[in-house]
């Protein structure tokens, strides 16, 4: 999502909500937003994005995700996967085959390919080097929200609406974001434990390696490495509690 009113790019990696975003940006909406329509979709990675938009463009925006723990945000992909959400892919995927989906379940292709399995440091990268400005923590996304409501200077931060679905949430809806609310929303449980036994656990830890070391994601523990997230770029906020020094 570009947006020229703020100056803003936001690069949505899938199943990390970022659709509930999009109300409070005078009500994107992706159907009609030409540039998302030339550029053929809601999720690419900042490298694309940069490609597309040109390198004055992006320069100049201020660029910020979320990211979300491998753990939960897999649960998220499985659940949608469950209830049908892509096209032509079986929804009978039960509970007791979490770790076989894990391990076995691939995206179609087209549109989405193999960017569900990606790192979300690689979504985030160009040339080895992390490019955004802002990363906002799914876990602690009022806090962080916050944050780029008052960089961004906002003039409707709590217009907001979980899974970006609800045509009416959308159009009436100003929302505060209570951690649980979300995880409800969007059909996972804040105690996604239950789905993993010690192997399937330990698959993901291995799987997304690179994310949980680069942003230090603990099972079931919403605490990140603050020292590799939040706010990167010292042209925006120097005083932000999140600054990485």
């Amino acid at each position: 999502m570009i947006n020229r009113k703020y100056k803003c790019i936001f690069i949505h990696i899938h199943k990390t909500a970022g659709g509930a975003i999009w109300p409070a940006f005078d009500n994107y909406n992706p159907k009609s937003d030409k540039d998302n329509l030339k550029s053929g979709g809601i999720h690419h990675t900042a490298e694309m994005t940069k490609e597309f938009y040109g390198a004055d463009v992006w320069n100049e925006y201020f660029k910020f995700t979320i990211v979300r723990s491998p753990w939960g945000k897999k649960v998220g992909s499985y659940e949608h996967t469950r209830k049908g959400g892509y096209p032509g892919v079986d929804k009978g995927w039960s509970h007791q085959n979490y770790f076989k989906w894990l391990k076995e379940f691939k995206m179609p292709k087209p549109p989405c390919g193999d960017y569900h399995d990606m790192n979300q440091f690689d979504w985030l990268t160009i040339d080895g080097k992390m490019s955004m400005d802002y990363i906002i923590r799914f876990e602690h996304f009022k806090e962080d929200w916050q944050e780029v409501v008052d960089i961004l200077k906002i003039t409707e931060p709590n217009k907001l609406a979980w899974g970006g679905k609800n045509d009416n949430q959308i159009k009436n809806g100003y929302y505060q974001f209570p951690e649980a609310y979300a995880y409800k929303q969007i059909g996972v449980p804040l105690d996604y434990s239950k789905y993993y036994t010690k192997e399937s656990k330990n698959y993901v830890k291995e799987r997304w390696k690179k994310d949980i070391e680069y942003f230090g994601f603990e099972f079931m523990n919403g605490n990140y490495n603050i020292n590799k997230v939040g706010l990167l770029n010292l042209n925006y906020n120097k005083n932000s509690k999140f600054y990485a020094k």
